[in-house]
């Protein structure tokens, strides 16, 4: 009898052994492929970073205010050195409705700009909004990515202020990524801590839609970059062994799924 139970109490714990060891070959699996995963970040940022700094993007600026109001903006935007941008402003009025047309189609990225001098902000889906068009064909000629909102000379730019303009104008969030709000003092290179803090804060995030339209457009025949994005795949995934190929894929996968999720490379350059 006792020998009965001795073999029972070896058998359990040959189990328990064995599961053990499974756990500890799964812990090892988990970080062979972590490790895979880190390593691959590692040189997707590289990679990205170098097609990055190499590609010239054209940022169309389009508004029915003067150049002195938005000189500020097209300053820091080609100051940048992570990127060569290019703005190229484009003054709408009520006579040039083929020419919009055309500087939209040359544009990679577009900012609708409104300043509000004047003490309304009536871009569009309110009474004389001055923006309607514009904004539908920006969406629809772009996407909803590539298109963002700049209001500035606002007495203050908090999330009250947005909010408030979201609510009564929700085209612009159906049609653009964002609308980013700056106050007079925040369109100043001089001006309190805090002030300059929020303007740049929303500087930087209008800087981020644009790292993030030039680095996550897979759409094909779209760049050097997409373009070198498949061959460096190709080059990853290319080896005999299937079940290398796979893993690298889903390596690889899981790489840029994070760098997407979590916009480390944006915050990495931007910071």
């Amino acid at each position: 009898m006792s020998s009965l139970h001795g073999i029972e109490r070896a058998g359990a714990r040959a189990k328990e052994t064995d599961w053990i060891i499974l756990q500890l070959c799964m812990k090892c699996i988990m970080g062979f492929f972590n490790w895979i995963v880190s390593t691959l970040q590692e040189c997707i940022y590289k990679f990205l970073l170098i097609h990055l700094r190499s590609t010239k993007i054209s940022v169309g600026l389009f508004t029915r205010d003067g150049k002195s109001e938005y000189s500020w903006l097209i300053d820091k935007l080609q100051s940048q050195r992570w990127c060569t941008i290019y703005v190229q402003p484009f003054q709408i009025s009520n006579r040039n409705w083929s020419e919009f047309q055309e500087a939209v189609a040359k544009c990679q990225f577009a900012i609708l700009y409104h300043s509000n001098t004047r003490g309304r902000i009536n871009i569009t889906d309110v009474t004389d909004s001055i923006y309607n068009e514009e904004l539908d064909t920006l969406y629809k000629n772009l996407g909803k990515e590539k298109v963002t909102v700049v209001v500035d000379h606002m007495e203050r730019s908090n999330d009250d202020d947005k909010a408030a303009i979201l609510r009564n104008q929700p085209s612009i969030a159906y049609k653009a990524q964002d609308v980013f709000l700056f106050s007079t003092e925040e369109t100043m290179p001089h001006g309190t801590k805090a002030l300059h803090y929020t303007g740049e804060k929303n500087f930087r995030a209008i800087l981020a839609l644009i790292a993030e339209c030039i680095l996550f457009d897979y759409s094909p025949h779209r760049g050097p970059f997409t373009r070198g994005l498949r061959g460096f795949v190709s080059q990853l995934c290319g080896h005999p062994i299937a079940f290398i190929q796979l893993s690298l894929r889903w390596c690889l996968v899981q790489s840029l799924l994070l760098i997407v999720e979590k916009k480390i490379l944006v915050r990495t350059i931007l910071a």
